[in-house]
């Protein structure tokens, strides 16, 4: 690979960390939600039943299944999940 290439995706990856920085702090000033949070939120509430399996979120990120978990117990998003999954008919209890 010649330099004008490389020097070229590099930019590219610094133009867009830049946006990404920016956006996250008018999300975060206004609502208190990253980007992530936000694309979490929006991916389950358009489910046609509320449900999103944890490949089709991870993907919505573009994250691994794993590497999704792993973030969604260190940060709020976990918080947001719990939200978002309250907006739908929890089921009947056990009364076994």
């Amino acid at each position: 690979m010649s330099i004008a290439p490389l020097d070229l995706f590099l930019n590219i990856g610094r133009a867009h960390a830049s946006l990404n920085l920016k956006l996250q702090e008018e999300l975060g000033a206004f609502h208190g939600l990253d980007y992530e949070d936000v694309t979490l939120l929006h991916r389950l509430l358009s489910a046609e039943d509320g449900c999103v399996s944890a490949a089709d979120l991870a993907r919505s990120l573009g994250l691994s299944i794993s590497a999704w978990l792993r973030k969604a117990c260190r940060k709020s998003t976990l918080r947001s999940l719990r939200f978002a999954t309250t907006t739908r008919p929890s089921p009947e209890p056990f009364n076994g």
